[in-house]
């Protein structure tokens, strides 16, 4: 995926997924599949706009931007994200909550650097630790 321009220089969303105690990942709503509540999800197009994205979208724009197309209000991309995400969270009928928990959390982070910084020693640690065990295998 090639990034739009411009590339956010803060830490910023990517999504929420609900999970269950044991941390296994809940899939989408599905009637037939997964119909994870008796009562069917919001899933309609217009009514998550105006009553999950419009209340918001500036916080979303700038907290959850649609990295393929930042400069431009990212309604599909959170539509695809509450379709396959929200609609088995802990607020089904209730997408609004949903996307405030998320930018909660997110502002709750008060120095965003001190978690990239874990996170990419982290990542670097794996990445040499991986190295190693080729080394290892050869």
């Amino acid at each position: 995926m090639a990034c739009g321009t411009p590339i956010p220089t803060v830490l910023t969303i990517h999504g929420i997924w609900p999970q269950d105690a044991n941390d296994v990942p809940i899939p989408p709503y599905n009637a037939a599949t997964n119909p994870c509540y008796s009562q069917a999800p919001i899933t309609d197009p217009l009514v998550l706009e105006t009553t999950a994205f419009t209340p918001i979208e500036s916080n979303l724009i700038s907290l959850w931007p649609d990295l393929k197309n930042p400069t431009k209000p990212g309604t599909g991309f959170w539509e695809t994200e509450w379709l396959k995400h929200g609609t088995c969270s802990d607020y089904p009928n209730n997408p609004l909550d949903y996307f405030k928990s998320a930018l909660t959390l997110r502002q709750g982070l008060t120095n965003p650097g001190e978690y990239v910084s874990f996170v990419l020693a982290f990542i670097s640690s794996v990445i040499e630790f991986m190295y190693k065990m080729v080394e290892k295998l050869e």
